[in-house]
């Protein structure tokens, strides 16, 4: 913009213009001189260039007297030749270059462009909201496609108007898209409201068990969904999972699978989430109907199942061989860590230290599962110097984050610095609500500072959010032991035990329960069934020495 008043006309002058906006760099010589013209029976200054065309400078405000320079039609026309749809043809392509180059903002900066000139065209709008949840505005995303009536503005909120087609919402790709958007902002019952229960997808049972049959019978037939079914469901299920509606997830992630087996997040969400028991989880693999050239991932399923759920060890073994042999996974970061996890399960920590210490120091270093993982191996053989290098580093690099907290925790709970360790425990759940290693380590510390009661309502809510896992009943049973109440850790730990059943600590105290009931010969079985699941035991040091030292108990009496 220029200010009228400042400018000075030369008559003639040599300027160079260069025309970007239809990509085609021009070096083109024009003489312009100030010409009057007229418009609307007014006489206007404009710029005359060499070749007959009339620019007129227009006005803005009155009293401003600011000016604008307009490359009006014959002088666009004159920089290139090429039609709308071939300047639209051009933003796309350069809108997907900025893509490919990760640069967000200059692709939201384009296909703004973009809709301005095909005058938003559902496709371009479809585009540029897009590059906003790529760019992370994800409300800026859903408004755009709201405004530009690509999805309702109203949603259905009785469960009889929730049982309507997705056509009276917008195209499935335009309401998922603002139902990521929705998701991504935190505003899960938004989601749930824009995708509803009864779309044509789907409704989600009433809560509690349910076979695969009684779940196929509540689906509906999704004309139009095309390959977003699957997807549709998954995003349900983790809107339901942070509404705390476990049931209603289960059902979603379930459905999701069925639809996609080869969905492996909800397929994560079900077996790292705990939401399944290992009996479950092993029938619904099972169920799963995999395509041909498709048994690596079933094969993958199965291997994971067994190891993060502990089953018979020879199972997971062999699933990990055939990986490893026939699909060429020696170098899998995913196997190498359910080996560190096998490993640390049978309580070999010195075998699954030096795989998790790989991990972490050289092969993944940013796993959050691996981390996890060998925070807890450390705990337990008390490496002090390695959790206070381990913690260092992560501050540094990640201070926002939950895992580092909860590294710090660890380092402060092994030197016994309960308090500030209760502190960090505190911290970690705090910017991460559902990080169940850290509920974990705060009630252990609770527990060692003699706060058995708040203790206790650490490990309840691992079971609000992980009602599969064993480990929260069997911290319960631990702690209510601890206390002297017998009989309310023998129901703890029975739970425990029967949601699994190879967990060499779950046998332990169990042992411990029947000791201190006086029933030596049942006590021995478990104690002995212990040492029998941690091979590794005997060459860990004092870290198992309590299970051997009470089996020799029992047999003293």
């Amino acid at each position: 913009f220029f200010r009228y008043s400042n400018i000075t006309f030369i008559s003639p002058v040599s300027v160079s213009v260069v025309f970007l906006f239809g990509g085609f760099p021009s070096s083109r010589k024009y003489f312009f001189r100030p010409s009057p013209c007229s418009e609307g029976g007014r006489r206007k200054p404009c710029l005359s260039f060499n070749d007959g065309t009339l620019c007129p400078l227009v006005f803005f405000a009155e009293g401003i007297e600011e000016v604008q320079w307009v490359l009006g039609s014959q002088l666009g026309m004159a920089a290139s030749s090429s039609s709308g749809a071939d300047k639209a043809a051009l933003l796309r392509s350069r809108v997907q270059a900025a893509l490919s180059q990760l640069r967000y903002e200059h692709a939201a900066f384009v296909a703004d462009k973009l809709v301005s000139l095909t005058e938003g065209t559902p496709e371009d709008v479809f585009l540029l909201a897009h590059t906003y949840f790529l760019a992370k505005q994800y409300r800026r995303a859903v408004h755009m496609l709201k405004f530009h009536g690509l999805v309702s503005h109203r949603y259905p909120t009785t469960q009889r108007q929730r049982v309507v087609s997705l056509a009276e919402r917008g195209q499935i790709q335009y309401v998922y898209l603002a139902a990521r958007c929705l998701h991504e902002s935190g505003e899960w019952q938004e989601c749930l409201d824009l995708l509803g229960d009864g779309d044509g997808l789907g409704t989600v049972p009433p809560p509690g068990p349910h076979s695969s049959e009684e779940i196929t019978s509540y689906c509906f037939n999704d004309e139009g969904a095309g390959g977003y079914r699957a997807a549709v469901y998954f995003l349900r299920g983790q809107c339901f999972e942070m509404l705390e509606s476990p049931a209603a997830a289960i059902f979603c992630y379930r459905r999701c699978l069925q639809l996609d087996p080869c969905h492996s997040e909800a397929f994560d969400c079900l077996i790292e989430g705990h939401l399944l028991e290992t009996a479950e989880a092993l029938e619904l693999v099972q169920s799963l109907s995999f395509s041909p050239g498709e048994e690596y991932i079933m094969l993958s399923y199965l291997c994971k199942v067994n190891t993060i759920s502990m089953c018979v060890h020879d199972s997971g073994q062999r699933e990990m061989q055939v990986l490893e042999q026939q699909y060429n996974q020696k170098n899998s970061l995913q196997l190498k860590y359910l080996h560190a996890l096998r490993e640390f399960s049978a309580f070999n920590l010195k075998k699954a230290l030096q795989l998790t210490f790989q991990l972490v120091h050289r092969e993944d270093p940013f796993s959050q599962p691996c981390l996890v993982l060998h925070i807890c191996i450390l705990v337990e053989l008390r490496e002090k110097v390695q959790l206070y290098t381990l913690a260092s580093r992560l501050m540094e690099t990640r201070p926002g984050a939950a895992i580092s907290w909860l590294c710090v925790g660890a380092y402060y709970l092994t030197i016994r610095s309960l308090e500030k360790a209760g502190k960090a425990f505190i911290k970690a759940t705090t910017l991460d609500p559902r990080f169940i290693p850290a509920w974990f380590a705060y009630g252990h510390s609770l527990s060692l500072m003699g706060e058995s009661e708040q203790a206790l309502s650490a490990y309840r809510n691992t079971l609000r959010l992980h009602p599969g896992s064993h480990l929260g009943q069997l911290f319960m049973g631990m702690e209510h032991l601890q206390g002297g109440n017998v009989q309310v850790a023998s129901d703890c730990i029975s739970k425990s035990l029967h949601a699994c059943q190879n967990d060499p600590l779950v046998y332990n105290e169990m042992g411990v329960v029947l000791y201190k009931m006086r029933r030596y010969e049942e006590a021995q079985r478990y104690f002995l069934r212990a040492i029998q699941l941690s091979p590794g035991a005997l060459e860990s040091g004092e870290a198992w020495e309590y299970c051997v030292f009470n089996y020799g108990h029992t047999l003293r009496r």
